[in-house]
């Protein structure tokens, strides 16, 4: 596995398991955000899992809304 193919899961890793793209971006050493969204890997599994949870939020009112 080469140094950029290793960078970019890192950069992926610390995103998946919620870390915010300023933190990402500050520890990989970038100089703005717009260099490490180009290094994210957005999984399927991922996509998958994030489209769940909005197809979910419709079913029920967040905690402490009130549905109109």
């Amino acid at each position: 596995m080469s140094a950029s193919s290793l960078r970019r899961a890192n950069i992926t890793w610390r995103q998946e398991v919620g870390g915010r793209s300023i933190e990402t971006f500050q520890i990989a050493g970038h100089a703005n955000a717009r260099i490490t969204e180009e290094y994210t890997v957005v999984q399927l599994r991922r996509q998958d899992e994030l489209t769940r949870r909005i197809q979910g939020s419709d079913l029920k009112p967040a905690k402490g809304s009130a549905r109109r």
